[in-house]
């Protein structure tokens, strides 16, 4: 509705179990070993990387992040979840409250 059209995110990051939380923290400095994302609460959504089912109406992607981020900061302003940008990883880190 926020002229996205034909683009969708990407999801970098679900659920993850302690087995793949202790292989994240030898290649990635921010991974926690009381990761969030444990809990299925947190996911994360890539803020430079999008899906887009029709590549002739493309847009760029700095347009998309921008909007990405207001849609995610309309949330959050909704107290329905918290929200961290990651700039190494490329991503907004997302807990759910609600």
């Amino acid at each position: 509705r926020r002229g996205g059209g034909y683009h969708k995110i990407k999801v970098t990051s679900l659920l993850r179990t302690p087995s793949t939380i202790k292989h994240l923290r030898r290649v990635n400095i921010n991974a926690s070993d009381s990761s969030t994302h444990q809990f299925a609460t947190t996911f994360d959504i890539s803020w430079s990387k999008f899906y887009c089912s029709d590549t002739t109406k493309s847009i760029n992607s700095d347009i998309l992040k921008r909007l990405l981020a207001e849609v995610l900061l309309d949330l959050r302003n909704q107290n329905r979840c918290l929200i961290k940008y990651e700039r190494k990883t490329a991503c907004f880190h997302i807990t759910v409250t609600q």
